[in-house]
């Protein structure tokens, strides 16, 4: 029976053991940790268009802040053009439109009477 406890206490600790050392555990945990951001930085870096292939962390979080931006842009510009197309389907003239951030003015004027000048291609004079 001795040698039994000998053995036992001879063999390295396994991954399911439970009397491994807290310090292997929280090391195996970090490493995951960091295989984890890898993956997830590489896919980040994967959805940037023109980011080079091995680019690293910092280029990659830089580049993803730019591009939400621009997509933020594009956003407001688009919905400025479909409250300008919702306007010109409506009925009543809109003085002011909104969408979200971006404020688009529209004037609608009453179309200015013709002189005789202007249809006979002559100069207006003052």
């Amino acid at each position: 029976m001795a040698e039994e406890h000998l053995l036992a206490l001879a063999l390295p600790p396994t991954k399911g053991n439970k009397e491994a050392s807290p310090g292997a555990t929280a090391a195996e945990a970090e490493r995951a940790r960091r295989r984890r951001m890898s993956r997830l930085y590489a896919e980040l870096g994967a959805q940037l268009p023109g980011l080079p292939p091995r680019a690293n962390m910092a280029r990659i979080l830089e580049d993803a802040i730019a591009y939400v931006g621009v997509l933020r842009a594009t956003v407001a510009g688009l919905e400025a053009r479909a409250a300008f197309a919702r306007s010109a389907r409506t009925a009543a003239p809109a003085d002011v439109l909104v969408a979200r951030k971006a404020s688009c003015f529209v004037v609608r004027l009453a179309e200015a009477p013709r002189r005789a000048d202007a249809r006979a291609g002559g100069v207006p004079t003052a």
